[in-house]
């Protein structure tokens, strides 16, 4: 069992680093997908990675238990596709550093299968000053194309990437595509010409026409549709207006990571009444900063933090209990 920390939070560099050395003492494999290079001294987005020698409700009580040994809370868990986590950590005090980290066991989008977990981790690598595995050049290439095909995203938006990648090793891209895929570009063209042969292979490629038409629903999407109805990832949040606006931005700006959208909520009408469950469904931030007659406004962010840490820890309890689910 990991303790909690009483010390102050770990830095984000210490907790992502320390991350992937606690799987790996717990004889589990974790692969970081893509855009790794800068990794952690930025942290642009959200970490892709794949994980396999354990399941998914044991990975998340381990991420939960492990944020708190760092001084963190695990505040958001959102399975996005079947065996599919997008998870959201943060500082339990300021500054509130946060961390997304999105897993998988083998990469899937709005119901079609594109790429297997053996070829995710098919010749992984360790890089000398991280302390995390990476892809093949060949599977990170493969990875890519498959997300921004999913995605609806130009072939321009991952160029600049998939050319550094075939650069280190063009056929490792062509065999992993090729296993991923079936039939792609020659393998023996120039590296001009290659671009362009993978760009015009990529707009029309059989391979991505059906997620490219959208959802396909089966018992497993269905079932995690089921989930989310009955336990909304949203999250409502009163602050009675017991903070200024400046503090109100406070608290969205800490929590907002941790959702699709935010909405600050000042007049209860019978559209906002309509609307809440809605809302609390499809993973908003709702703060509910309607005045109260036996309040006033605040000068300060005091408040404010306070807020803040009694969301965290009620967003933490909840994220304990729903993990149970999965």
């Amino acid at each position: 069992m990991i303790p909690a920390s009483s010390h102050p939070p770990a830095s984000i560099s210490e907790f992502f680093n320390s991350y992937w050395e606690a799987i790996s003492r717990r004889n589990w494999t974790a692969v970081i997908l893509h855009s790794w290079r800068n990794l952690p001294e930025k942290i642009e987005s959200d970490v892709d990675y794949a994980v396999r020698g354990t399941q998914p409700r044991e990975l998340l009580e381990f991420l939960a238990k492990y944020s708190r040994s760092k001084g963190w809370r695990l505040i958001q868990v959102i399975e996005h596709e079947p065996d599919a986590y997008f998870c959201v950590c943060v500082q339990r005090t300021a500054p509130y550093s946060h961390l997304q980290l999105d897993v998988t066991w083998s990469y899937s989008r709005l119901g079609h299968h594109l790429v297997g977990a053996d070829l995710l981790f098919e010749n992984k690598r360790d890089i000398p000053g991280k302390s995390f595995h990476v892809t093949s050049p060949g599977t990170e290439f493969t990875y890519l194309l498959a997300k921004a095909a999913a995605k609806g995203k130009n072939f321009s938006d991952i160029r600049e990437d998939l050319n550094e990648l075939l650069r280190e090793d063009a056929a490792g891209c062509h065999r992993s595509a090729s296993r991923a895929f079936g039939a792609v570009p020659d393998s023996t063209s120039s590296e001009c010409e290659t671009l362009s042969a993978w760009s015009e292979w990529f707009d029309g490629a059989p391979f991505f026409k059906a997620v490219r038409k959208g959802r396909k629903f089966r018992i497993p999407e269905l079932l995690l549709y089921l989930r989310r109805i009955l336990h909304p990832t949203g999250f409502m949040i009163p602050t009675g207006r017991t903070v200024n606006d400046e503090g109100i931005s406070r608290i969205a700006d800490v929590l907002a990571p941790a959702f699709r959208h935010t909405n600050v909520l000042r007049t209860w009408d019978i559209r906002n009444r309509l609307n809440l469950l809605q809302r609390l469904i499809r993973t908003t931030l709702v703060i509910d900063a309607r005045e109260k007659a036996d309040t006033h406004q605040n000068e300060g962010n005091s408040d404010a933090d306070a807020i803040i840490v009694a969301a965290l820890e009620t967003l933490a309890k909840r994220v304990d209990r729903r993990i149970r689910s999965y």
